[in-house]
């Protein structure tokens, strides 16, 4: 199963980058944005271990799961914990 999982996270992954890069060149479809790659990358990955750091995804502890947890990248900060 985790093969798998890791196969559907890369699928995700290049599917993300590659709309971001058609957003950005064609210039009318979104307003106020963050379309870098780079820039995108990094802020998630340094959040989900964030996640991780608080036992968000081990079951350890109970989190509500109707709210997914949320970070807004214009605003620098978490909206949904």
């Amino acid at each position: 199963m985790k093969d798998t999982s890791m196969l559907l996270i890369r699928v995700l992954v290049a599917w993300v980058k590659e709309a971001l890069e058609a957003l950005s060149t064609e210039g009318k479809v979104v307003g106020t944005s963050i379309l870098e790659w780079r820039n995108i990358r990094e802020t998630c990955m340094s959040y989900v271990q964030m996640k991780r750091n608080q036992h968000r995804f081990d079951g350890t502890r109970d989190f509500n799961t109707d709210d997914p947890p949320t970070f807004d990248m214009l605003e620098d900060k978490e909206v949904i914990k």
